[in-house]
């Protein structure tokens, strides 16, 4: 009975580290919102709504959140396919 708790604390231990990936990309894909609406936020202080500028302004505050976000799911997949690994390790 002893030698089958290693695989299942090993398995357990795999899922609770996706569950936490998971939630870490929600976490950081939440920030990347929260930025995104404070830099279009500064973007219409700064400049009229007819200026050429404002348009330019919120177009690089969406491009810089969709770069936050791909960032965040690479490293979201670099942590799935870590645990994948290591589950394949102890099932081999």
């Amino acid at each position: 009975m002893r030698h089958s708790a290693g695989p299942v604390r090993l398995f357990a231990s795999v899922i609770l580290a996706l569950v936490a990936a998971d939630l870490a990309q929600e976490a950081a894909q939440t920030g990347c919102e929260t930025k995104r609406q404070s830099c279009i936020a500064e973007c219409r202080a700064q400049y009229f709504a007819v200026d050429p500028k404002r348009n330019a302004c919120v177009a690089s505050c969406v491009a810089e959140a969709n770069r936050c976000m791909r960032e965040q799911a690479r490293t979201r997949d670099g942590v799935s396919e870590s645990a994948n690994l290591a589950l394949c390790d102890s099932i081999f």
